[in-house]
């Protein structure tokens, strides 16, 4: 099985309001979004889960329609949230054995995945992109390697 942890695409500048939850997918975003689909479209994935922002629900809408699948928003993925809610989250899904793809934000991804790092998954990459992807590659019920692409 694997897991993708997606950025979410473009989505303009951020607003002055108490909760930026709301704000929508930009052309750039959009496109972004649709390149998302194109690639993980024969990946198997079986699952979508989004943060509940706006921003990432758009990101992977383009991904289940392709699939005919839903879109399940997850607290766990959310801007605001600790990286050890994303990461039970994500072994949750290890035990369950399906292909899944989580759409997140760009202030916890990187801590996600220093929390994977020191739990002995390999990974390879630094950046964190918006529209990009890491592929979690699972091994005996365990996260063992995180590679970053940008479609």
């Amino acid at each position: 099985m694997t897991i993708y942890l997606i950025r979410h695409s473009t989505a303009g500048q951020r607003t002055n309001a108490p909760s930026d939850i709301n704000r929508e997918l930009d052309e750039a975003g959009r496109l972004q979004a649709k390149r998302i689909a194109e690639h993980l479209g024969n990946a198997g994935v079986e699952s979508i889960l989004s943060s509940p922002a706006t921003r990432c629900i758009q990101t992977v809408t383009p991904l289940a329609t392709m699939l005919g699948r839903r879109v399940e928003t997850n607290q766990a993925l959310w801007e605001e949230e600790s990286p050890k809610a994303t990461v039970s989250l994500m072994q949750r899904l290890v035990r369950g054995d399906s292909t899944a793809a989580l759409c997140s934000h760009g202030n916890l991804i990187p801590a996600v995945l220093d929390l994977l790092a020191a739990d002995g998954a390999e990974v390879r990459g630094s950046s964190c992109a918006k529209g990009s992807i890491w592929t979690l590659t699972v091994n005996d019920n365990a996260i063992t390697e995180a590679r970053y692409s940008m479609p």
